[in-house]
């Protein structure tokens, strides 16, 4: 499978996630995750930092669900009670149908806040580790440099691996941000220096296309 079947299968795997975590996590342990890791995000990056994330969260969490119409839809139960006839048993239907769904939006709507806030605190990360992540990119474009000028020959093999594991660890963040457990956004830093290895050996091993 070559990099971009990769890229498909993940893609796939995290839309199921969005669709299927709702049905299998409650609302309020959803809402419980998400105030414990705004606890630890707050020991990490500080109360003015973490101010500017629960900002962000808030906004994206506003346009996508309150704007959409998904949080009033969560919150008005139908009329199940009066009339006769047709009529009742529509209204009862309505409302059995509302018993079941309801569930699923509250905590659909949770999941996507706790989406938007673990995207949040990793935007503030890569405020800080884009630089390490840089620089992991420029020493790799260096490295590739000095073996063309010095008559090197780039690895393949290398370059296939390098490319493959670095897919899989840069979108591990994606899949940190739909997990339904709590997990400390404190990852990220290790995070940088494991993809910064194969970053380097995947550029520096770039195949040259003419």
């Amino acid at each position: 499978m070559n990099i971009f079947g990769h890229l498909r299968v993940w893609i796939s795997v995290l839309m199921l996630l969005v669709i299927a975590l709702p049905a299998l996590v409650p609302a309020d342990q959803v809402a419980r995750r998400v105030h414990e890791e705004a606890a630890w995000a707050t020991e990490a990056f500080g109360q003015e930092r973490m101010n500017r994330i629960v900002e962000r969260a808030n906004g994206a969490w506003h346009a996508s669900i309150v704007s959409s119409g998904l949080q009033g839809a969560i919150s008005s139960k139908p009329e199940t009670e009066g009339g006769s006839g047709v009529q009742q048993g529509l209204r009862r239907s309505m409302g059995a149908l509302y018993d079941m769904t309801s569930g699923y939006l509250a905590s659909l709507s949770n999941q996507l806040y706790a989406v938007f806030l673990r995207g949040a605190i990793l935007v503030e990360w890569f405020s800080v580790i884009g630089v390490f992540l840089a620089a992991a990119c420029v020493d790799g474009y260096t490295k590739r440099r000095v073996k063309i000028a010095t008559g090197g020959l780039s690895s393949p093999v290398m370059f296939s691996w390098a490319s493959h594991a670095m897919i899989a660890i840069a979108l591990s963040p994606f899949v940190y941000i739909l997990i339904p457990v709590a997990v400390s956004p404190t990852f990220m830093p290790w995070w940088a220096m494991v993809i910064a290895l194969p970053l380097s050996l995947a550029i520096t091993n770039a195949v040259r296309i003419r």
